[in-house]
């Protein structure tokens, strides 16, 4: 019981900090690309050629009328209401979800793959046995051959705790990409780690020859492999954002 609670709670954990990071790191990323690429200008605002907005009174009068608003001030706080609960409810949802997910999996027999056709008996103590069939579900036996128990996920710990869909994790990875920094695109090669995975997505961390990126998500397109983007700093002190590409070793 203490173990399951431990889990759920884990997950919320988890989860909480996947959406409070992830859009984060979207938000980094896609301003220093514009910025270093030149691409910061949007419609109804106008830039000197340092990038740097220019003031427009009538914007700014206009800001101001705004402020007198009781509907504007309305929806802007409903809005605001609005999506903070909603970020509440799809964590909440999403982790019990989640939970029981990993209960229903967690009460899966395992199967061994030992050859088509083959069984294997392995002795313990006190005349009991673990005999694996013909296909491949493991049991329990005593010495007279009745079955104890059907070996499940559950009964093995490590993976128990690896089908859990929103989990701290500590999975090593290496990475290429192509980066965005001081001197314009590089590509860039490291290794690090993926710290958090909710469901498909992950959480990475890794350094790489151009620089350092302590914030990274990527999304999983294989079992070890994924794409992602990360933002960081450089070697010699610069901000950086790189897309990547991901596999576990």
């Amino acid at each position: 019981m203490l173990n399951n609670i431990l889990t759920l709670l884990g997950m919320f954990v988890a989860g909480a900090l996947f959406m409070w990071l992830r859009p984060k790191i979207f938000k980094t990323a896609k301003k220093n690309i514009t910025t270093k690429l030149g691409l910061n200008a949007s419609v109804g605002n106008k830039y000197k050629k340092n990038g740097e907005e220019v003031f427009q009174a009538k914007k700014f009068f206009a800001g101001f009328g705004g402020l007198l608003s009781p509907v504007g001030w309305a929806k802007d706080f409903i809005g605001l209401f609005n999506s903070r609960k909603l970020v509440v409810y799809t964590l909440i949802l999403s982790c019990i979800f989640a939970y029981g997910y990993w209960k229903g999996q967690a009460g899966q027999p395992i199967k061994v793959d030992i050859g088509y056709g083959k069984e294997a008996k392995i002795g313990l103590e006190g005349g009991q046995y673990l005999h694996i069939d013909k296909t491949g579900r493991v049991y329990l036996k005593d010495e007279d051959g009745n079955i104890l128990k059907t070996i499940g996920v559950k009964d093995i710990e490590g993976l128990k705790r690896k089908l859990a869909p929103i989990a701290l994790q500590l999975e090593p990875i290496a990475v290429m990409g192509a980066g965005i920094g001081l001197n314009g695109i590089a590509g860039e090669a490291g290794v690090g780690v993926s710290w958090l995975r909710y469901w498909k997505w992950r959480l990475d961390a890794f350094v790489t020859n151009k620089g350092f990126y302590p914030l990274a998500t990527s999304y999983r397109i294989t079992t070890n492999s994924g794409i992602g983007v990360g933002i960081g700093t450089g070697w010699e002190g610069d901000t950086r954002t790189i897309i990547y590409y991901n596999w576990k070793f």
